[in-house]
């Protein structure tokens, strides 16, 4: 079984029993860890600023070519229910207007296609050639710029981890690394289980109706590691 860890080796028996490990060749665990650290642990100032700078990056003319509210949906944007919920689906209005579980589901998917190799990836992702490499000096410059350094330092532990197996499952699905190699990350950071943070006290009956062609959580079909 291969081992990636960024931690410098001899450290690593050290810290080893506060770290989890993540076969980065399991699918379902790495996308289940994906969406749990984003659900769980993006305040919720920081998931607006971090969604608005990946759509800004996937989608720089978004206003322009598919005007928010609109019927002119971006064939770029999750498509499908992603839950059992009336609302849960992602709407094509601007980051700022959407509920935290759509904003979190967002950067999950648009995550997910920055990581597939370029010939699979969709043309937005082509052609400005993002990889997570990008994803993460965008990500840590946006909120150096937003947030306080206090909030900023914290937002940027909780996103170490993400995108350290982000890289990794970048490496194994070029065929970089092998599909044993185990990411280690911190346990788990405290968090709710619920997708609304407090200051989110949003009703449901405002998610409006607008339809968008949404997939299924149907991504395993798309974007799956084999």
């Amino acid at each position: 079984m291969g081992l990636y860890d960024e931690t410098i080796d001899d450290e690593l028996p050290a810290s080893i029993s506060h770290k989890k490990g993540i076969t980065i060749g399991d699918t379902e665990k790495v996308w289940d860890f994906y969406n749990l650290h984003i659900r769980r642990n993006c305040q919720e100032t920081a998931c607006k600023w971090i969604c608005n700078a990946w759509v800004e990056a996937v989608a720089p003319k978004t206003q322009s070519t598919h005007p928010y509210m609109s019927d002119r949906i971006p064939n770029w944007l999750p498509t499908g229910p992603f839950g059992s919920g009336k609302t849960d689906y992602v709407r094509h209005q601007e980051p700022d207007h959407l509920l935290k579980k759509e904003r979190v589901h967002l950067v999950f998917h648009i995550l997910r296609m920055i990581v597939q190799p370029p010939e699979k990836q969709h043309p937005n992702i082509q052609a400005p050639k993002l990889n997570v490499t990008k994803l993460e000096q965008l990500t840590n410059d946006t909120l150096s710029s937003s947030l306080s350094d206090k909030n900023n330092a914290k937002t940027k532990s909780l996103s170490k981890d993400i995108f350290k197996v982000a890289r990794a499952e970048e490496q194994y699905l070029r065929g970089q690394i092998d599909a044993g190699t185990e990411v280690f990350v911190m346990l788990d950071h405290k968090g709710t289980d619920s997708y609304l943070s407090d200051d989110e006290n949003e009703d449901e009956d405002e998610h409006s109706t607008i339809p968008t062609a949404l997939s299924p959580a149907t991504t395993s079909s798309s974007h799956g590691m084999t």
